[in-house]
């Protein structure tokens, strides 16, 4: 029970005091005037005159006192009867154009206020909702559900219920809503009734929904993602170990598709894709996962196998399923695909392992001339040998200054005013030229070497930025890539901070860009990092957002600032409604999460055109700027 508010003073304690007093003073004008009157008066006569001149200026005195009186007292009677008007009108008003729906009930459920928005949610008109509970408005089961919280309310079990309910709208159509109830009190202090307040969430949940499938799946071919296809793997693992069966890991990369797309186009490289992906559904069994994990690269998971030969008839099989050419467009497609094969518990015992040694025995099968199949074996060590070589290249480089940073321009959308840049790592190779990170980057993380070029990175981007702010850019921010491997294996923190100290830069002006990877791990060390970055005033972005990890645990356990939609989600962005309604959820779930969006790989004025409709913030590529080199970049920043 509410405690009862503090008593207001009695207003019959407030007017027995003002009669107290002017009986008191009444009294002594009679006594003392009557006293004065005698010694004045000469005579009888004198004195009766002055007492009725007494009487008649005391009837003045107290008229004049009760007129000013009444009018004080109905002065602020009528002052108060405004401010109650205004403040009743004010209330009035602002519930009623307020877009959340509120309304009122009595212990009964009864409602007996509802304002308009809860007027058009249940497309009835106030006359049919007030005097009427919600089982009344609503179906049953919904009506039932609400009496339960109503009833906690009501006895006081819960004052404050915030939870996600399902409701139908003035068209039956399901919708979520976020509702808040709190209970009415009588003077007394008593619970009288119930008061709520709910929203439409219903676009909030939709995005979350589209984000979660993407957590798990592909949304190009529908197959499962790495994520959903370790949790098979881990399953089939149990298995196998309680019955000593085997799980085979099948690596797959089809031969040349990137003459495919080089030839004929992304389009028809994607519905190649699609195709390929139902062919391998149709050669499996129903307890095989089949997994997409970006590219032209699928990996298949089967679980309880009696042999390796097993493994190797039903990978046989998926090679038949591609005898027949491929249709796509009118163009007819001849498909093959190299394979690997990794077996557990024969080859490893955990799932990166055996991830690594198929996709080992699939290069391997590249290397026999493609389109064929290789299982693992140790004696696979021609990949490991060139790895090795290219580590002490990789090495020789760090120490020669070979290394190199490019720039592409991050662009304001609205008004196209250059925000900042992101940095790019090359390798200038006196043999081979410029080596794409790609190539250079998982040697660097297996080997260690990631570390010191890491802070290589972090401490000449800053440098550099440090000279474009002195040149007037003042307001550029500087975005640099993290491998996750740098949260293990350096100081990340403190290279960050030295950074900034030397080159005399604000912190929010730095920006580090993490993967998916990295944050939808469970390590306490990584949280303890970003956290102590954010302390550090660092801006954190999440690059390649949608490509596979995404998930909203780490969207509310980190403090990111910016989501980076992937270009693979932009590339058919104006032909493909898949991809439309993805970005147009990932920015819209951004928006209400107060986080800033950035679309990457933006190549034409179409799709920079649907971003703008979206409302995305930032955009970067080849149409706005290649990555470039500093003193290019120096000069395209004199044209701000």
């Amino acid at each position: 029970m509410k405690p009862p508010a503090p008593a207001a003073p009695s207003p019959n304690g407030q007017a027995g005091l003002v009669a107290g007093l002017y009986g008191l003073l009444a009294a002594l004008w009679i006594a003392l005037s009557d006293r004065l009157a005698a010694l004045v008066a000469g005579d009888t006569a004198q004195l009766t005159l002055i007492q009725n001149y007494k009487g008649w200026a005391f009837v003045a005195i107290t008229c004049t006192l009760l007129f000013f009186l009444v009018r004080r007292s109905l002065s602020r009677l009528q002052g108060s009867y405004r401010a109650l008007a205004e403040s009743e009108a004010l209330y009035e008003s602002l519930v009623q154009v307020m877009p959340q729906c509120l309304y009122r009930m009595d212990r009964e459920s009864r409602i007996t206020f509802a304002n308009r928005a809860l007027e058009r949610h249940l497309g009835k008109p106030r006359e049919a909702i007030l005097g009427h509970s919600p089982r009344e408005v609503y179906p049953a089961d919904l009506a039932a559900k609400y009496r339960q919280d109503d009833l906690r309310v009501l006895q006081g079990e819960t004052l404050n219920l915030i939870e996600e309910m399902v409701s139908l709208d003035s068209e039956q159509r399901k919708r979520y809503i976020e509702i808040v109830k709190t209970p009415t009190y009588a003077p007394d202090g008593s619970i009288n009734g119930i008061q709520g307040i709910f929203w439409d969430i219903t676009a909030r949940k939709s995005a979350e929904e589209q984000i979660e499938y993407l957590a798990h799946h592909d949304p190009l071919t529908d197959l499962p993602n790495r994520v959903l296809l370790r949790d098979r793997f881990l399953q089939a693992q149990g298995q196998a170990a309680r019955s000593a069966n085997r799980v085979a890991i099948l690596f797959l990369d089809l031969d040349h598709f990137k003459l495919v797309n080089d030839t004929l186009g992304h389009p028809i490289g994607d519905r190649l894709l699609q195709a390929v992906a139902e062919r391998l559904r149709r050669g499996v069994r129903e307890t095989d996962t089949i997994s997409r994990q970006g590219g032209d690269e699928f990996v298949i998971v089967l679980p309880e196998l009696a042999d390796p030969e097993s493994a190797g008839s039903i990978a046989g099989k998926l090679m038949e399923q591609m005898h027949e050419p491929v249709r796509v467009n009118g163009h007819r497609l001849n498909v093959t695909f190299s394979l690997g094969i990794a077996l557990y518990p024969d080859d490893g015992e955990d799932f990166d392992t055996l991830m690594k040694k198929a996709d080992t025995a699939m290069y391997s099968a590249k290397e026999a001339g493609r389109n064929t199949l290789r299982f693992f074996t140790a004696a696979m060590n021609v990949e490991a040998a060139a790895r090795l070589k290219l580590q002490n290249r990789l090495q020789r480089a760090l120490e020669k200054e070979e290394l190199v940073l490019y720039y592409q321009p991050q662009f304001d959308l609205a008004s196209g005013r250059i925000l900042g840049t992101e940095a790019l790592l090359r390798w200038r190779d006196p043999e081979r030229g410029l080596v794409p990170p790609g190539e250079f980057i998982p040697v660097a993380e297996d080997t260690g070497l990631i570390g010191p070029i890491g802070e290589w990175v972090i401490g000449e981007a800053c440098r550099e930025l440090r000279r474009w702010h002195e040149a007037g850019a003042t307001d550029l921010t500087m975005a640099v890539n993290l491998s996750p491997v740098q949260f293990r294996r350096s100081r990340l923190v403190e290279i960050a901070a030295r950074a900034l100290q030397e080159n005399r830069l604000p912190a929010e002006c730095l920006e580090f860009e993490l993967t998916e990877s990295l944050l939808i791990r469970e390590d306490a060390a990584i949280l303890e990092t970003l956290t102590a970055l954010k302390g550090l005033g660092v801006k954190l972005s999440i690059d390649d957002f949608g490509t596979g990890y995404s998930s909203l645990a780490y969207l509310k356990r980190f403090n990111v600032d910016k989501l980076k939609i992937d270009q693979s989600f932009i590339r058919e962005l104006c032909s493909n409604p898949d991809d439309e309604a993805i970005v147009s959820a990932v920015i819209t779930m951004a928006r209400q999460l107060r986080l800033r969006t950035v679309a990457e790989g933006v190549e034409n004025a179409e799709q920079a055109t649907m971003l703008r409709r979206f409302d995305c913030d930032e955009v970067q590529g080849f149409l706005f700027g290649r990555p470039m080199p500093a003193a290019d970049f120096q000069a395209l920043l004199g044209h701000r």
